[in-house]
Order: structure tokens, then C-alpha cells, then sequence
């Protein structure tokens, strides 16, 4: 279960980096920082 909840977590994680990356740059050009 330990591994099972570990890779769930690292999808996760990998899931957002990206959502999260192109938010920061489409706020980068407005606010230079931005997290939604």
C-alpha cells in the first residue's frame, strides 16, 4: 500500500508541476508570479 500511495502521490505531483507551470508563466507576463 506504502508504494501504491507513493506513485499515486507522484502522479499527482507530476500532474500539477505542469497546471502549475503554465500558470506561473501566463501570470509571469501580468504579475511576474502567480498561482491558481
Amino acid at each position: 500500500m506504502t508504494v501504491a500511495n507513493s506513485r499515486q502521490q507522484k502522479h499527482f505531483l507530476f500532474f500539477g508541476g505542469i497546471i502549475m507551470k503554465g500558470t506561473v508563466k501566463w501570470f509571469n507576463n501580468q504579475k511576474g508570479y502567480g498561482f491558481i
